[in-house]
């Protein structure tokens, strides 16, 4: 982990052991605390101009439009209610955590 994380830990739980943690240092602690909306707009703020090329620009573009428009549509639900919108705002969150250049999704449905 990376020093900031180490040293906020005690203090609150923050986004320890993240890209997104240790590229947004001393404010990973005040992202925190925002309310979702907010804080996908901080982590923007912070990590965008770390990106290393135009795709995976594009790609947290993407992601974060998705996710913003997925947050005005209300409550999330479960994987049983809506399989497919859950898999893809898990998928968006990855990216823009900056998880992976690629991000893959397995389900495993089981019936009742």
């Amino acid at each position: 982990a990376c020093s900031t994380c180490r040293c906020v830990r005690a203090r609150v739980r923050v986004m320890c052991d993240t890209i997104v943690n240790c590229i947004c240092g001393a404010a990973a602690v005040d992202i925190s605390r925002l309310e979702v909306g907010p804080k996908l707009e901080k982590i923007k703020q912070c990590v965008y101009g770390s990106l290393p090329d135009s795709m995976w620009k594009s790609a947290y573009d993407s992601s974060y439009s998705a996710l913003a428009s997925a947050l005005q549509q209300g409550p999330l639900g479960t994987l049983a209610d809506d399989l497919q919108r859950v898999t893809e705002i898990a998928t968006h969150t990855a990216v823009l955590m900056l998880s992976d250049d690629n991000v893959s999704v397995e389900v495993l449905v089981v019936s009742r």
